[in-house]
């Protein structure tokens, strides 16, 4: 039982390689720039920077919701 297990992990991993490999030959071939992402190998507490006028978007769009709600109460 215990071979047959590895035999088959041995195999999905070859298959999962295979499958790396395709995704990275289409990603190019429909110009794709960089590295396909994973998603579970980005590093914990690294984020990404903001730019001022998105931060300046999203205190207005609360700003706008504070109002409101307070509008509602007065």
């Amino acid at each position: 039982m215990l071979a047959e297990l590895e035999q088959r992990r041995v195999q999905l991993m070859r298959e999962l390689r295979a499958v790396g490999a395709a995704i990275k030959a289409y990603a190019k071939t429909i110009g794709h720039k960089g590295t396909v992402k994973k998603g579970r190998r980005m590093k914990l507490g690294k984020k990404r920077p903001m730019s001022a006028a998105t931060k300046r978007k999203l205190s207005l769009a609360a700003k706008a919701r504070w109002a409101k709600v307070n509008a509602k109460k007065g």
